[in-house]
């Protein structure tokens, strides 16, 4: 499966790639009497975030000229759905989000966080245990896996499903059929508190998610051991509704573009979860994604083309 390749061949198309998406759009409808936003599951707090999100929702009225509406939804399954529709226009999405998203309707990807002087943002995923598991190693978890309750994140998470999924499977471990019980929490903060709490004994999740927690005084870092961390994935990219016209399209990546020197209020609306001052919107392609597509159809998760 030599999922430690595709992960890096990954990086090397978010640091370097400029093609375009892989995918022919629809017939460009006219340009749309709202923008339609939608929450990214990741947003836990997705009702305090309508508040909060203001300053960008005034500074996207203001550039685009237009009326912006937020959307809510429940997981990332809807917002798939709700795209599809026409319900949402855009929204931002994990990277194995996306990549499904790319499978039943047309998408592309318009921006993902970086730094100009090392390209797009990366995370990672993590396995973990609660203190208490007696587990200390990934060759503890392949020795006792079928005494082991096992959680992922959502099925459509990239750091909670896909890369950890994979990594397992690469161990040789099927998670449905070589732990005692595999089971979803549907976000990373559930999860990682579950594990905490000690109701499950190991699970995948965002490093992202971890440092969050962790810096709220959540968590501590003496709740857990972290049994293994993936090679870096590329960032979460904002995702827009391919069949709007192309004009339009282009509108709406450059004024995220733009954002941070435009309207530093939006901009420290979005940046909230980040500690990194130096980031900035990037332009990003389906080419930095297309390998983790690869990696799904490998293990089975991606089993039918449009």
């Amino acid at each position: 499966m030599k999922w430690t390749r595709i992960l890096s061949t990954a990086l090397c198309c978010a640091a370097f790639c400029s093609c375009q998406p892989r995918a022919e759009a629809r017939t460009a409808t006219d340009r749309p009497r709202v923008l339609h936003i939608g929450f990214s599951p990741g947003q836990e707090e997705a009702e305090e975030r309508v508040h909060d999100l203001a300053p960008l929702t005034n500074y996207l009225q203001r550039v685009l000229d237009m009326d912006v509406s937020l959307v809510r939804t429940s997981s990332y399954s809807t917002i798939i759905e709700a795209m599809r529709a026409d319900k949402i226009d855009i929204s931002g999405m994990g990277p194995f989000t996306y990549v499904i998203a790319s499978e039943k309707t047309e998408v592309e990807p318009l921006v993902a966080m970086g730094d100009e002087a090392n390209g797009p943002n990366f995370y990672r995923s993590y396995l973990i245990t609660h203190r208490n598991s007696g587990i200390r190693s990934v060759d503890d978890v392949v020795a006792r896996a079928d005494d082991l309750v096992l959680q992922f994140v959502d099925p459509a998470s990239t750091s909670g499903h896909l890369i950890p999924r994979s990594y397992l499977m690469e161990l040789g471990l099927e998670p449905e059929q070589h732990f005692a019980r595999t089971i979803f929490g549907m976000s990373h903060t559930a999860t990682i508190l579950t594990v905490k709490s000690e109701k499950v004994d190991i699970a995948g999740c965002a490093s992202s998610a971890m440092e969050r927690l962790l810096r709220s005084g959540t968590v501590t870092k003496e709740d857990f051991v972290i049994l293994w961390e993936s090679p870096p994935i590329p960032t979460s990219p904002l995702v827009i509704r391919a069949d709007l016209p192309t004009d339009f399209k282009s509108e709406v990546r450059q004024a995220y573009l733009n954002m941070k020197a435009a309207d530093p209020a939006a901009w420290k609306v979005v940046t909230s979860q980040y500690t990194d001052s130096t980031l900035i919107y990037m332009a990003t392609h389906d080419s930095v994604y297309a390998p983790l597509r690869r990696l799904a159809y490998q293990i089975d998760l991606l089993k039918e083309k449009r």
